[in-house]
């Protein structure tokens, strides 16, 4: 079974390293944030996995989830499985095993004309929710800064870029 560093980068295109990943991804002692990203109809990442792995840096472990074992990944890990191109960002430890709402949802929006804007967005996306796990996150739809106590966490809503 690996560490953070064992799939930092990695695409997950076997059964095996799949189930290997998903181990490491349930442990309690897991200290790490993991972006989950998955491809398109197409086989392609809604950003490529070195743009989203530069913009997020050392704050999470990014991997990217092959069409070839979507099945699979929806057998083990249900509801908080990305798909059709959408990337889920997975809090230290394993609390989102009993509470799937502590698993952020970052949605691709259809194409639009100005596709190298709104691919930057959904890296922006990305990075703010990476970011809610260490501090408040830029996004109202995550987190109700209102609340007293400096910000009470909100289930997130799954996000449109």
């Amino acid at each position: 079974m690996g560490n953070a560093n064992t799939y930092d980068g990695r695409t997950i295109a076997d059964s095996f390293e799949l189930l290997e990943f998903v181990s490491w991804l349930r442990r309690s002692t897991r200290d790490a944030t993991c972006v989950l990203l998955s491809q398109d109809a197409h086989g392609n990442p809604h950003v490529p996995l070195d743009q989203v792995r530069k913009t997020v840096g050392s704050r999470a472990v990014t991997v990217l989830l092959a069409n070839a074992v979507q099945q699979s990944a929806h057998d083990q890990l249900g509801i908080v499985n990305p798909y059709h191109g959408a990337a889920r960002i997975f809090p230290p430890g394993d609390a989102w095993r009993d509470d799937s709402s502590l698993v952020y949802c970052v949605l691709p929006a259809p194409p639009q004309p100005a596709h190298a804007q709104h691919a930057l967005r959904y890296a922006g996306r990305i990075i703010a929710c990476v970011g809610g796990f260490g501090a408040i996150c830029a996004d109202d739809d995550l987190h109700d800064a209102s609340a007293a106590g400096g910000g009470a966490r909100r289930k997130p809503a799954n996000l449109l870029v």
